[in-house]
């Protein structure tokens, strides 16, 4: 199962207890994207006690590298959705 970031970031939160016990009776490896590793770690908000919490939990996470045509896919659908948003 691959975790968005905002899974991510949730589970960590002592108020989602049901979603880190979701999680951890889940049959499917958990996995999450490199990008996913940098949107999280890269948090300029990110506590000390946070940020090791989760730079453990990519240590035991797989995670899955993106291609130069993944990389370049995502980028024009990000400026896509930018113009779309700017014409409504």
């Amino acid at each position: 199962m691959i975790l968005d970031s905002n899974i991510v970031i949730y589970s960590i939160l002592p108020e989602y207890e049901d979603l880190r016990n979701f999680l951890k009776k889940q049959e499917y490896e958990l996995a999450v994207s490199v990008i996913t590793k940098l949107e999280v770690l890269g948090y300029h908000r990110l506590e000390q006690d946070e940020k090791e919490i989760l730079t453990h939990f990519f240590s035991v996470t797989k995670q899955i590298p993106i291609s130069e045509a993944i990389l370049e896919k995502a980028i024009y659908l990000k400026q896509l959705k930018k113009c779309l948003l700017e014409m409504l």
